[in-house]
């Protein structure tokens, strides 16, 4: 294990260019050994020093930049930073390794490499816990003393495939909810994200919502009343069927190799019928519909994003799931794939195309818990027909008319011009309009009904 270490860290441009004298203050510790020895991805790297203020100070004087100390909600100070698309975490070593260790979550995070010994330290077995692929915390103390590690512990067991050994479990079930929710918002979306991200992981989903922790975290998920019908189209409540949602956009991911807006995409599952409840309405022959709910759910979720650590790239990419998710099933309903159906789709998903796509299949998988060939065989035509559509957007790139060719028949240089431009060019786009002689016709009957 020690050369796999080595020989992954050598290959780290923060290493490389790290002098020597500051490398042997340092000690790895924590995620990177089980994710090597489950060949996992590895995004972060966690180390420990002696000093940590000391350290900081000859980081900032070597590479010539400003490193900062924050301190986290237990009063440790920390030196975060990203090098290369690295993040690093430093912290100061507790009085000595054992001591440290001891501080730690679980013995699989409690393993430690010394670049000044070049030499593994292992004082609570951790090795043995990750080779015999168990869970099992380094002290009932430490392990209630931060919340987050609930929520760690889901992850890591089903990330790693681990058994979580009797007392681990028995602290974990001990933990208090009330206290979890207490902790600051950027730390739980922190490790939410995680675990969205992690797939499968709907069984995690499933026990933290058992204990009402995703209800909790995701508030509008938490107004939803249970046990409220829907109609023929669906066979579970509106709860429910969000929650397998989740479920389905996992199993469309792996099936289209997509994992890129993963945590969005997962989230946009669970929120997307959030208005259903105020827009059920029932007709004269007892069946309920929800006409308009994606735009009550829209507005519901924008309210409750003013409070959440999400980027503002994360804020727009949930709205427009959650907005026009009922778009593709309007376009199948109708049967009617048409360029300017086309256009529009292309032009408002902004490029998340794949997003909007997944969710409309597990949407309709979720309806009834199995697949939807007939949405399934509609997304295959639709994105035979949408990628016919860019290639023939490509050969169009140039516009059919200028500006200059409507000055000449009569528009004014202005906000109507370019409108009657970006006009023709949707019509030209949709094969309405094929060429610049009807481009100028058109063009002159809407100038002369003016």
């Amino acid at each position: 294990m020690k050369n796999r270490v080595k020989r992954y860290v050598s290959k780290l441009i923060f290493f490389k260019e790290l002098p020597e004298r500051l490398k042997k203050e340092l000690y790895i510790v924590g995620g990177l050994f089980p994710a090597l020895y489950y060949h996992k991805p590895i995004n972060d790297i966690d180390l420990i020093v002696k000093d940590v203020k000391k350290f900081r100070r000859e980081l900032s004087k070597y590479f010539k930049r400003d490193f900062h100390l924050i301190s986290d909600n237990r009063g440790n100070e920390v030196l975060k930073f990203v090098f290369s698309k690295t993040h690093f975490d430093i912290t100061q070593i507790l009085e000595n390794i054992e001591k440290d260790a001891a501080r730690r979550d679980f013995t699989i995070n409690s393993v430690y490499y010394s670049f000044a010994e070049d030499t593994m330290l292992d004082p609570l077995d951790g090795m043995d816990d990750i080779k015999t692929k168990l869970l099992r915390m380094c002290s009932p103390e430490f392990l209630q003393l931060d919340p987050i590690r609930f929520l760690r512990a889901f992850r890591l067991e089903t990330f790693y495939d681990l058994k979580i050994e009797s007392r681990t479990q028995k602290t974990i079930n001990s933990f208090s909810m009330e206290r979890l929710m207490e902790m600051p918002k950027e730390r739980l979306y922190y490790e939410m994200k995680k675990i969205f991200n992690i797939n499968p992981s709907f069984n995690i989903i499933e026990d933290l919502e058992k204990r009402g922790v995703i209800s909790s975290i995701i508030k509008p998920l938490s107004l939803l009343e249970r046990d409220i019908e829907q109609n023929k189209y669906h066979s579970f409540d509106i709860y429910t069927h969000s929650l397998l949602v989740y479920k389905w956009i996992e199993h469309y991911e792996k099936e289209y190799d997509y994992y890129n807006n993963s945590f969005i995409l997962k989230l946009s599952g669970l929120l997307h019928d959030i208005g259903k409840e105020k827009t059920r309405t029932m007709n004269e022959k007892g069946e309920y519909h929800f006409y308009g709910h994606e735009k009550v759910s829209f507005l519901e979720v924008e309210e409750f994003l003013k409070s959440e650590p999400l980027s503002k790239k994360e804020k727009r990419l949930l709205l427009s799931l959650i907005k026009d998710h009922m778009d593709l099933a309007y376009l199948k309903f109708n049967n009617n794939i048409t360029n300017r159906s086309l256009r529009k789709f292309n032009d408002r998903t902004h490029g998340s195309i794949m997003e909007h796509i997944i969710l409309f299949l597990g949407d309709g998988a979720a309806a009834h818990d199995k697949r939807d060939r007939g949405q399934e065989d509609f997304v295959k035509r639709f994105l035979l027909k949408l990628d016919e559509f860019k290639r023939m957007v490509n050969k169009k790139k140039k516009r059919i008319l200028s500006g200059e060719d409507l000055m000449e028949i009569g528009y004014k240089s202005g906000v109507a011009l370019g409108k009657m431009l970006k006009k023709i060019n949707e019509l030209y786009l949709e094969g309405k309009i094929c060429s610049k002689k009807e481009a100028l016709e058109y063009a002159k009957k809407i100038l002369k009904n003016n």
